[in-house]
Formats: C-alpha cells, structure tokens, sequence
C-alpha cells in the first residue's frame, strides 16, 4: 500500500470500467456535497430543492446506493457508521410521538434522512488520502466563495443583513455562518503547512487563501462564540508547524499580520465591541439569554428522558420561541438519553481513534472534531449539514494507515 492511501491505485484500463466509472461519479458527486455545503443558502432554489447542497447529497447518495448495488461491493462498515445509523432510525421512529406540530416534524426529519448518509457515501468513496485532500479542497473552495459574499456585504455594501454591525449572507444565520468558516480553518491548515501531503500548488494556495478570508469572515459575523471556535481551530499551528517549511511558516506569519492590520483599520468598531463582550457575557452567566432557554429545555428533557419529545420537537416541548442553542440539549429534549448517547458514542469513537491513528491527518482531525465539540455547546446543529461533513472527516482522518479488510463482497462470484 502507498503511504498515502488506503488501497492500491487502479490502473487507467480500470477506471474505465462501467464499475468504477459509477464510482468516480458517485465521487464527483460527494465532492460536489462538500464544495456546496459551505454556501448552501447563499444561493436559494425553488422547492423542494431548496440549495445546492440538498441536490448534490441526494445525487450522491444516489449514485453511491447504485454502484453498491451494481458492483456487488461495499466498504465493511465500522462501529461508527452503526451507531449513525441507529441515531437516524430513532430519529425517525421519534415521529411516532413527536410533539411538533407534523410539517415542522417532518421537515426536519427530512434534513436528518439528506445528511445522515454523507458519512456511509465518504466512507465508501474516499479510499485514499488524495480523495481525502481533494475533499477539502472542495470545502474549502466553497467556503472562500461564502467569505467573499460576507466581506462583499460588509465592505462593498455596507449592510448588515441580520443586526447592526453583524454581517452574513441572506438565509445564514451569522452563528451558524461563523461555525462552517471555523471547522474549515484547521483543514486549511493541514493543506498549507504539511510539506508530507504532497498536495498540488492549487490545494496549497487555495488553503492559503482560505485562512485570511474565512478569519475574515468570522469577525465580520460579529458572532462571539464564532470567535471562539476559531480561535480552538488555531490551535492547530504549533502541532502543525514541526512538518511545514521555514517559507509556510513565513508566510503564516505573514497572513495573520496582514489579518491583524486588516481587522483594525476595516472592521466597523460596533463589530468589535460586540465581540469584545465574549468575557462580559460568560461572567453574567446568562450568555445573550441561552442560559435561560436551557433551564427550560431542561425541564422539557425531564419530561421525556429516555427517548425524546420528538425530532425537530425542542421549542414545543420546551415552550420558548428560541431554538436550543446546544447540539446535546437539543438532541437530549428531542431523542431522549438514547439519542445523546449515540451522538456522543460518535465523538468518543471518533476520538479514540484519532489518538491511535498515524500520520499528519491526526492533528487535522482532532481539532476539526474538537472545534465542532465547542461550537455545539452554544449552537443547535445536529441536523445541519455541516456537523455530518465535520463527522464523516473526522472519521476518515482517524482511519489514517489503519484501514484493513475494507471490502465486503456482497453478492456469490464465480470463484
């Protein structure tokens, strides 16, 4: 096996064949999945589209159910993919006694049953370390694209779309906004300082370029807990910086210099202010009024503890108008015990494995998955595609040269 993949290249002859042909499709498409997930609403589609994104995930799990089908092969699924598996079957079965009213219900489980499968359809379609970078690369491409508009809107326009001195795209939420640029800043990272990946001058540049926009971006959402998931997200530099070159290491001081002068001189100062008030606000202890949506979620968790009020279910059963700002109350009041036991089954799984796991991907996605852990104490994100694509790469980074027996053969061959 080459030290960058997971199974042996294929020759041109082969990846002609109607078989992977139906793969590199299926490919085509999940990276598709990832370069639109990160600007999903900044272009909005008529129903039941909806975005980009929804249209690139049913394709690929389309595709990806097909080639399963038609090769008669599969990737052995690992305990990881069960446990996401039965947190979406419990999600669904939750519609039994949802106490949502029905077009909400469903609507949310409709999100969960488009972004659950991007971890079977990655794990299937991403079997080497160069189908991994090119993933990221997508993200990250699709992420600079949503951090022009930001800067478009602030510096160009001069609106802030959702409050004063808040800036965003329309159909974002600037929290939410704030997260997808966050979880992209170590993967970016991992392209632009590790001289081992090997990885095409485009994917460097394009990491490079990530970095300062998407920074950017973050402040300019005015989204305090975005600032703080950025700044876990760096906490990558100094694990990364004993594989990168004295000229990237340069050049990342270069990069966040020429940040810092950017954010001084061009930032409105009402932006700044509401960000300084990070500290402010955990000292109160009510944290722009989450605490007292909590409390109340709370007591809607004790009412249905060990499975839930229902999927999409948590402002009903809670009785507030605000969402659960925290992925593991939201997923306690809606799918119970039983239901935030398989989420966090997934990040200790993912843990465990990434500590085991070798090679410069370790520190990628160890930090990916940990700015997600502190982005959901304060967001709601279990159903939103981001958290699925952060999962499925977790995973595939602890997978790094520990991947055996991947194949199941799932149909009798002639041997």
């Amino acid at each position: 096996l080459d030290r960058h993949s997971y199974e042996p290249e294929v020759t041109m002859t082969e990846s002609l064949h109607p078989d992977n042909l139906l793969r590199r499709i299926g490919y085509f498409a999940l990276w598709a999945y990832f370069f639109t997930v990160p600007f999903e609403y900044s272009i909005v589609l008529r129903e039941p589209l909806e975005s980009y994104a929804r249209v690139t995930g049913v394709l690929a799990l389309l595709v990806g159910t097909a080639a399963v089908i038609v090769t008669g092969r599969a990737r052995r699924w690992k305990a990881f993919h069960w446990l996401a598996l039965l947190y979406l079957l419990l999600v669904s079965i939750s519609l039994l006694w949802d106490r949502a009213p029905s077009e909400e219900a469903e609507h949310a489980l409709r999100e969960y049953l488009l972004v659950i499968p991007v971890i079977v359809i990655s794990w299937e379609f991403t079997r080497s370390v160069k189908e991994r970078t090119q993933l990221i690369f997508g993200y990250l491409m699709g992420g600079i694209l949503s951090a022009l508009l930001v800067i478009r809107e602030a510096f160009v326009l001069h609106k802030a779309l959702y409050a004063a001195f808040r800036y965003t795209i329309a159909g974002w939420n600037p929290n939410d906004l704030a997260i997808v640029f966050a979880v992209g800043l170590p993967l970016a990272l991992y392209l632009a300082l590790d001289q081992s990946l090997h990885a095409s001058r485009v994917q460097v540049w394009t990491a490079w370029l990530y970095l300062p926009l998407a920074s950017t971006a973050i402040l300019l959402t005015g989204s305090r807990s975005g600032l703080v998931d950025g700044v876990v997200a760096l906490g990558a530099i100094p694990f990364l910086l004993s594989r990168s070159s004295r000229t990237r290491i340069y050049t990342l001081l270069a990069i966040f210099a020429s940040l810092l002068c950017v954010g001084l001189t061009l930032i409105p100062a009402g932006t700044w202010h509401l960000l300084s008030t990070v500290g402010v606000q955990m000292q109160s202890g009510d944290l722009d009024k989450r605490v007292k949506v909590w409390r109340f979620g709370w007591q809607a968790f004790l009412e249905s503890p060990l499975f839930g009020s229902g999927v999409g279910s948590f402002r009903w059963a809670s009785g507030t108008l605000y969402n659960a700002h925290n992925t593991y109350l939201q997923v306690s009041v809606e799918q119970g015990v039983a239901g935030l036991f398989l989420i966090l089954g997934l990040i200790v799984i993912s843990f465990a494995r990434l500590k085991r796991a070798k090679g410069p991907g370790r520190v990628a996605g160890i930090f990916l998955l940990l700015t997600w852990v502190v982005a959901a104490t304060v967001d709601h994100t279990a159903e939103q595609r981001v958290t699925w694509v952060v999962f499925s790469l977790a995973f595939l980074f602890a997978c790094d040269h520990t991947s055996h027996d991947v194949e199941l053969q799932l149909q009798p061959t002639d041997q």
